[in-house]
Protein backbone atom coordinates (compact mmCIF):
# COMPACT_ATOMS: atom_id res chain seq x y z
CA UNK A 1 0.00 0.00 0.00
CA UNK A 2 1.23 3.31 -1.09
CA UNK A 3 0.31 6.57 0.97
CA UNK A 4 0.10 9.79 -0.63
CA UNK A 5 3.59 12.23 0.36
CA UNK A 6 2.71 14.81 3.24
CA UNK A 7 3.52 18.34 2.63
CA UNK A 8 6.00 19.19 5.51
CA UNK A 9 7.24 22.56 4.06
CA UNK A 10 4.19 24.85 4.86
CA UNK A 11 2.75 25.73 8.28
CA UNK A 12 0.42 24.75 10.81
CA UNK A 13 -2.24 26.85 11.70
CA UNK A 14 -5.41 26.16 13.93
CA UNK A 15 -8.92 27.10 12.34
CA UNK A 16 -11.98 27.91 14.62
CA UNK A 17 -14.98 26.48 12.98
CA UNK A 18 -18.48 27.39 14.84
CA UNK A 19 -22.41 26.96 13.92
CA UNK A 20 -24.59 23.73 13.62
CA UNK A 21 -23.60 22.30 10.14
CA UNK A 22 -19.61 22.30 11.31
CA UNK A 23 -18.50 19.28 12.39
CA UNK A 24 -19.74 17.97 8.78
CA UNK A 25 -17.76 20.68 7.11
CA UNK A 26 -14.42 20.31 9.43
CA UNK A 27 -14.55 16.58 8.63
CA UNK A 28 -14.85 16.68 5.15
CA UNK A 29 -12.48 19.84 4.88
CA UNK A 30 -10.04 17.45 6.57
CA UNK A 31 -10.16 14.72 4.36
CA UNK A 32 -10.22 17.63 1.67
CA UNK A 33 -6.63 18.84 2.80
CA UNK A 34 -5.27 15.35 3.06
CA UNK A 35 -5.87 13.78 -0.33
CA UNK A 36 -5.78 16.78 -2.79
CA UNK A 37 -3.42 19.09 -1.08
CA UNK A 38 -1.84 16.33 1.09
CA UNK A 39 -1.94 18.49 3.93
CA UNK A 40 -1.88 17.21 7.36
CA UNK A 41 -5.68 18.17 9.04
CA UNK A 42 -6.93 16.91 12.02
CA UNK A 43 -10.08 17.54 13.41
CA UNK A 44 -10.71 18.11 17.03
CA UNK A 45 -14.07 18.23 18.90
CA UNK A 46 -14.63 20.71 21.53
CA UNK A 47 -17.07 19.72 23.76
CA UNK A 48 -20.35 21.32 24.91
CA UNK A 49 -19.03 21.14 28.71
CA UNK A 50 -15.86 20.01 30.02
CA UNK A 51 -14.70 16.47 30.74
CA UNK A 52 -14.64 15.14 34.34
CA UNK A 53 -15.68 17.86 36.06
CA UNK A 54 -13.62 20.69 34.25
CA UNK A 55 -15.48 23.83 33.21
CA UNK A 56 -16.60 24.96 29.61
CA UNK A 57 -13.86 27.44 29.78
CA UNK A 58 -11.41 25.13 30.68
CA UNK A 59 -12.28 22.60 28.03
CA UNK A 60 -11.72 25.46 25.72
CA UNK A 61 -8.36 26.18 27.01
CA UNK A 62 -7.60 22.21 27.10
CA UNK A 63 -8.36 21.92 22.94
CA UNK A 64 -6.78 25.30 22.24
CA UNK A 65 -3.44 24.13 23.76
CA UNK A 66 -4.17 20.82 22.05
CA UNK A 67 -4.24 22.59 18.24
CA UNK A 68 -1.67 25.17 19.15
CA UNK A 69 0.47 21.63 19.48
CA UNK A 70 -0.82 20.56 16.49
CA UNK A 71 -0.27 23.50 15.21
CA UNK A 72 3.06 24.19 15.91
CA UNK A 73 4.27 21.09 14.07
CA UNK A 74 2.97 21.79 10.56
CA UNK A 75 -0.61 20.02 10.79
CA UNK A 76 -3.74 22.27 10.30
CA UNK A 77 -5.88 21.81 13.31
CA UNK A 78 -9.85 22.53 12.68
CA UNK A 79 -11.77 23.45 16.30
CA UNK A 80 -15.46 22.72 16.05
CA UNK A 81 -17.09 24.06 19.77
CA UNK A 82 -20.00 23.02 20.57
CA UNK A 83 -20.14 25.23 24.08
CA UNK A 84 -22.13 28.11 24.61
CA UNK A 85 -21.70 31.12 22.74
CA UNK A 86 -19.99 33.29 24.84
CA UNK A 87 -16.98 30.33 25.06
CA UNK A 88 -17.16 29.79 21.85
CA UNK A 89 -15.81 33.10 20.90
CA UNK A 90 -13.39 32.92 23.56
CA UNK A 91 -11.19 30.16 22.10
CA UNK A 92 -9.38 31.52 19.85
CA UNK A 93 -8.38 33.93 22.38
CA UNK A 94 -8.27 31.41 25.45
CA UNK A 95 -4.95 30.25 23.77
CA UNK A 96 -1.26 31.03 24.24
CA UNK A 97 -0.18 33.25 21.65
CA UNK A 98 2.61 30.65 19.90
CA UNK A 99 3.02 32.11 16.97
CA UNK A 100 0.58 29.74 14.76
CA UNK A 101 -2.16 31.23 12.83
CA UNK A 102 -5.43 30.83 14.57
CA UNK A 103 -7.54 31.64 11.46
CA UNK A 104 -11.38 32.78 11.69
CA UNK A 105 -12.99 30.31 10.00
CA UNK A 106 -16.81 30.56 10.67
CA UNK A 107 -16.68 34.24 9.34
CA UNK A 108 -15.52 32.67 6.14
CA UNK A 109 -17.95 30.33 5.88
CA UNK A 110 -21.00 32.42 7.04
CA UNK A 111 -19.57 35.08 4.14
CA UNK A 112 -19.80 32.58 1.70
CA UNK A 113 -23.65 31.47 2.72
CA UNK A 114 -24.71 35.02 2.92
CA UNK A 115 -23.01 35.65 -0.59
CA UNK A 116 -24.90 32.95 -2.09
CA UNK A 117 -28.35 33.69 -0.22
CA UNK A 118 -27.85 37.53 -1.18
CA UNK A 119 -27.48 36.55 -4.94
CA UNK A 120 -30.21 34.16 -4.90
CA UNK A 121 -32.02 36.96 -3.47
CA UNK A 122 -31.45 39.19 -6.31
CA UNK A 123 -32.20 37.04 -9.22
CA UNK A 124 -35.71 36.55 -7.46
CA UNK A 125 -35.10 32.97 -6.85
CA UNK A 126 -36.55 30.86 -3.27
CA UNK A 127 -33.24 30.54 -1.20
CA UNK A 128 -33.17 27.59 0.67
CA UNK A 129 -30.60 26.96 3.46
CA UNK A 130 -28.15 23.92 3.48
CA UNK A 131 -29.45 21.43 6.06
CA UNK A 132 -26.95 20.92 9.21
CA UNK A 133 -24.54 18.78 9.08
CA UNK A 134 -24.74 18.85 5.05
CA UNK A 135 -20.57 19.33 4.68
CA UNK A 136 -18.26 21.31 2.38
CA UNK A 137 -21.28 22.66 -0.15
CA UNK A 138 -20.07 24.13 -3.11
CA UNK A 139 -20.11 27.70 -1.18
CA UNK A 140 -18.36 27.14 1.95
CA UNK A 141 -15.32 24.96 0.30
CA UNK A 142 -14.28 27.52 -1.86
CA UNK A 143 -14.22 30.26 0.94
CA UNK A 144 -12.07 27.89 3.44
CA UNK A 145 -9.38 26.82 0.69
CA UNK A 146 -9.14 31.19 -0.33
CA UNK A 147 -8.97 31.58 3.40
CA UNK A 148 -6.24 28.95 3.84
CA UNK A 149 -4.78 29.60 0.91
CA UNK A 150 -4.80 33.71 1.81
CA UNK A 151 -3.04 32.60 4.96
CA UNK A 152 -0.07 30.71 2.74
CA UNK A 153 -1.04 27.51 4.28
CA UNK A 154 -2.04 25.73 0.77
CA UNK A 155 0.49 23.82 -1.60
CA UNK A 156 0.97 26.31 -4.81
CA UNK A 157 -0.82 25.44 -7.82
Amino acid sequence: MTTAPVCTCRPGATLWLTGPAHPAVAADLASLLRTRYHRRAEVLHLPASGTHGETAEAAVRRIGMIAEILARNGILALVVPTATAAVRAAGPDAVPESGSPAVPGADAVRAAQEEVRDRHLRSGAAFLAPPAGAGVTATTAPALLALLDGHGLLPPG
